[in-house]
């Protein structure tokens, strides 16, 4: 199959999947006088990007209204442009998303991820978690969701593609097979990005309540090993050699014990110079975050890796602060929608229950919601912390935020997941933090009800014969020492109950 712009041809494996083929061919001449403006792909180009990014605000906007995470909306716009929706519809697939203008978006895309892989660096804050001695239960709660979910993940994996041992598997997939359930491994162990969690508890007015801060700090925990991981896998498990995956650590140490400081001493001195040198400095800094996504990306780990450490290590100040104000919302909010795209471009739902039983399915879904969540409310009971507050904290770190659909991209690109356990994980993926948000609030609203109807209990009337009288009294005058005098009185001290001032 042909077009004016791009030759490619469409292949139905044994197993019903489709694959799409392109040639070389990607540009054509004499486009001026053509009937059909969208055959080309710059304003098909403009008029996809244009429908995604009104209709990723529309939903944003009404999720937020309802507390639910943004990472909804965003795979859910996306879904609603692919083949299990709209993209059923002959016409609109044809003449609005077909095949031949995928590249440009992959491409697109690709850059756009990059980015924000850096800007999610940049917001990433060190110092909470250097204070080891005084995080070691945000240690603890990040280690046991990262410990039981990769195993758990692993098996999952397996369940599903054996449709719980009803199909054997061929042993000339096993390699293929074990990178893939690795990568199902890795996805579960996330948690939504900290700026993700700082958001979502800043909504719920928890961000500087004991509780915020723990789950900010196992968040940030949380990232770094993910990232971390991420960067193991790929260079161990896919083309890279020892030798690649030495020189990568190595790079790796050099940014975070030389780049880092010198980056830090120059921020120091020369941060505060005049408005044209810290331009200069933002576009240098976005042409280095490229150039380390290439030098990754060589070494056989993913290029978004590379900017991600890259962003890490760039000290706070004027630097940080001129590139999140200049680059952040472009990125994340104006370009984002285009990667979304491309996940829900590759998600069919007619491939959830492809050769498997639709009870595997669920069975699949419901384990990998519960083991992180059941992992660390079972830490939250063991430090004694109080049931609903545990139930919070569990909930926020079982969200999903971008990673995971990061490592589903990049295991889908390298041909690591097959449809099925693509779709599979990406459901439950958007299952959890779909479900998190409403949940979240409610368990809030709950919370903050019992303490207001419990803080109106509290009259002198109710209390004890022989119950202490605490009371918190502000004076700001001598004209309200009468006002004291009077409350003292009321009081109605006496020797079995005295009142102490």
């Amino acid at each position: 199959m042909s077009s004016s712009n791009v030759t490619y041809s469409i292949i139905t494996n044994t197993d019903q999947t489709t694959q799409v083929c392109f040639n070389k061919i990607t540009s054509h001449s004499s486009s001026l006088w053509i009937d059909n403006a969208l055959e080309q792909i710059l304003p098909a180009f403009v008029l996809q990007f244009a429908l995604t990014s009104a209709l990723n605000r529309a939903l944003v906007f009404l999720a937020e209204s309802c507390n639910v995470p943004r990472i909804v909306p965003n795979i859910f716009t996306g879904f609603l442009f692919g083949p299990s929706a709209l993209g059923k519809w002959k016409y609109f697939f044809d003449s609005i998303f077909p095949y031949n203008n995928m590249l440009p978006l992959e491409t697109m895309g690709a850059l756009t991820l990059v980015y924000y892989a850096f800007l999610l660096g940049l917001e990433l804050d060190l110092k909470p978690i250097t204070r080891f001695y005084y995080n070691k239960k945000a240690i603890v709660v990040a280690l046991a969701g990262l410990v039981f979910s990769l195993p758990v993940g692993i098996g999952l994996y397996y369940l599903l593609i054996t449709d719980m041992g009803r199909k054997s598997l061929s042993r000339l997939d096993s390699d293929k097979n074990m990178r893939g359930a690795i990568f199902w491994g890795l996805i579960l162990s996330c948690s939504s990005e900290f700026p993700e969690v700082a958001k979502i508890l800043s909504d719920l007015k928890l961000l500087l309540t004991e509780n915020g801060q723990l789950t900010l700090t196992s968040s940030l925990i949380n990232d770094l090993f993910s990232w971390t991981l991420l960067l193991l896998v790929l260079t161990q498990l896919y083309y890279a050699s020892l030798l690649s995956l030495f020189v990568i650590l190595v790079l790796v140490l050099v940014c975070f014990y030389v780049i880092h400081p010198l980056a830090k001493w120059l921020v120091k001195k020369f941060g505060n110079g005049d408005r044209e040198f810290v331009e200069t400095e933002v576009v240098f800094l976005l042409h280095v975050v490229l150039f380390i996504g290439l030098v990754f990306d060589g070494l056989g780990a993913h290029s978004v890796t590379g900017a991600f450490f890259l962003g890490v290590i760039i000290p706070k100040g004027s630097l940080n602060n001129a590139v999140q104000d200049k680059v952040f919302d472009f990125v994340s909010v104006f370009m984002m929608p285009l990667f979304f795209l491309i996940i829900g471009e590759r998600t069919n739902l007619q491939d959830l229950v492809l050769d498997t039983h639709w009870i595997t399915v669920v069975v699949v879904i419901v384990l990998a919601f519960l083991v992180k969540l059941v992992s660390v409310f079972a830490v939250s009971w063991i430090y004694q912390m109080p049931h609903m507050e545990g139930l919070t904290l569990a909930l926020l770190m079982n969200t999903k935020g971008t990673m995971p659909l990061i490592i589903l991209y990049t295991a889908m690109d390298r041909l690591e997941l097959e449809s099925q356990p693509f779709v599979v994980m990406l459901l439950a993926c958007w299952l959890m933090t779909a479900i998190s948000g409403p949940v979240l609030a409610m368990i809030t609203k709950s919370l903050n009800t019992g303490k207001v109807l419990g803080s109106q209990r509290k009259t002198m009337q109710g209390t004890r014969p022989d119950s202490s009288l605490r009371v918190l009294a502000c004076v700001h005058s001598k004209h309200d020492a009468d006002a004291i005098i009077d409350l003292l009185k009321a009081s109605s001290p006496s020797v079995r109950s005295p009142i102490q001032v």
